[in-house]
């Protein structure tokens, strides 16, 4: 019984001293870490899923207007080159929120793009309205309107 319980110890101790004693390669094989995933790991839409969750925004929204940009383009450039990525951002408006958001994002990462307009949806109509998808949904469909940085009519269909 006192060699017993003096082993348990022993292991015990040994466990805390040296953790590396006990890891995959050298005891137990079955118990070794899953690989942890990375953002690169996850489709748009989890990544769109994830953030509306957490801004507490609805999913099917956020989706429909992502595929109505850009069809989850991930590097898309839109408005003759002026827009880009998933949600069509433009450089300035990108930049600007991202200081309200308080954050330094990146615009050539699709997921920041996806976490700053999830994020602008959950600041209410304002912002909201950027988005001229998310304006054609409001209407029932079709949006038009005059492009004054292209010079030019545009109507926009998209619905939920």
């Amino acid at each position: 019984m006192r060699k017993t319980l003096a082993t348990i110890c022993l292991v015990v101790v040994i466990t805390f001293l040296f953790p590396n004693f006990t890891t995959s390669h050298y005891i137990f094989k079955a118990e070794a870490p899953a690989p942890q995933r990375t953002w690169e790991d996850y489709s748009v839409v989890e990544i769109i899923n994830y953030y509306s969750i957490l801004y507490l925004q609805d999913p099917a929204l956020m989706q429909k207007v992502a595929w109505c940009e850009s069809k989850y383009g991930k590097e898309l450039f839109g408005d003759s080159g002026h827009a880009f990525s998933v949600y069509q951002f433009h450089k300035p408006t990108f930049k600007q929120w991202s200081k309200e958001l308080g954050e330094e994002l990146d615009y050539n990462s699709y997921h920041d793009h996806i976490k700053l307009a999830v994020w602008a949806f959950s600041k209410g109509e304002r912002y909201r309205r950027a988005w001229t998808s998310y304006v054609a949904i409001q209407n029932g469909g079709e949006y038009s309107f005059y492009s004054k940085l292209l010079k030019r009519h545009f109507t926009v269909y998209c619905k939920l």
